[in-house]
């Protein structure tokens, strides 16, 4: 069973209250159920508890413990090893022949070759063990975004969208413009979202929020490896799409009850300005301060 492509031994998706684990051929048991994987690997669901229960089934296996020599005497395998190589020392690899230093020693290496010829090995029976599978990599979670803007590979049985990207991908241009919408309906704003020219001619309230805007009219889906730095993307996007906003639709955002408060303090603090105690080189600046306050001022002349 294959739920998630791109899976590897050993790694691990949390889905509710199971884990899917991928594990390589063999049989494996997980409390008192056993198990097969297939020659390819095979994914499991387990419970969470589970997770780290798992264990490898090795099978019963037959070991060489030694061997009966031809007079019915037994060795160990070390010196069967040591007494049936002895001879192969002496051969010499480039004249393809035997190289022995006298005729006796050639009788003596023989005659003891000769002692562990047509011996047979003795094996052991090893039963069925268990061994633990400890290092399981747990790569993610399927879990609700919690926005209808943020997808999940998980979602569609991958873990990643493109190779080592990540799981979480937001959709930038539609959270982008779900916010517009948004504020669209608070203030009771005219929206216009032309189909011919995606998001540059897009007007609210009679204004063009992202014409000549580079950064809005090539913006594609950004992918995440955590879903938490996923959604703090889409709020940083919603925040700076109304601080868009209130640059492009200052004088429909600020009220006329607004601008009497403005215009009030305004005035208050040109007051306040006027009656402090300025050295004498800095008289300028103060004059220049008082301009620019009354210039503002001006502008904002209503009755309040």
């Amino acid at each position: 069973m294959i739920i998630f492509d791109t899976m590897k031994n050993k790694q691990a998706v949390k889905m509710g209250d199971n884990y899917v684990v991928h594990l390589d051929n063999g049989r494996y048991k997980v409390g008192d159920t056993e198990l097969t994987c297939g020659y390819s690997g095979s994914q499991i669901v387990i419970p969470v508890d589970d997770l780290y229960e798992i264990q490898k089934i090795l099978p019963a296996t037959k070991v060489g413990i030694g061997y009966t020599l031809k007079d019915g005497t037994e060795c160990s395998i070390e010196e069967f090893n040591r007494g049936s190589s002895e001879l192969h020392s002496y051969f010499d690899d480039d004249y393809e022949d035997y190289n022995f230093e006298s005729l006796e020693q050639e009788y003596e290496v023989k005659k003891r070759a000769e002692k562990y010829q047509g011996a047979t090995c003795i094996y052991q029976d090893n039963p069925v063990a268990y061994e633990d599978v400890t290092d399981i990599e747990v790569v993610g979670e399927q879990c609700d975004t919690g926005s209808d803007f943020i997808s999940s590979a998980f979602d569609v049985g991958m873990l990643n969208f493109s190779r080592d990207s990540g799981a979480f991908k937001v959709e930038s241009l539609s959270v982008v413009l779900n916010e517009v919408v948004n504020i669209s309906k608070k203030n009771d704003w005219a929206l216009d979202v032309p189909s011919h020219s995606g998001i540059e001619y897009v007007k609210l309230s009679g204004n063009y929020l992202f014409t000549n805007n580079s950064q809005y009219k090539n913006m594609r889906p950004k992918i995440f490896k955590e879903l938490s730095k996923a959604q703090s993307y889409e709020k940083e996007l919603r925040e700076n799409t109304r601080k868009l906003v209130l640059t492009k639709c200052s004088k429909d955002l600020i009220s006329g009850k607004e601008l009497g408060h403005v215009y009030k303090e305004l005035c208050n603090l040109k007051t306040r300005v006027g009656k402090l105690d300025i050295k004498q080189r800095d008289e300028s600046s103060k004059k220049g301060v008082l301009a620019s306050m009354e210039k503002l001022i001006k502008g904002l002349e209503i009755d309040v």
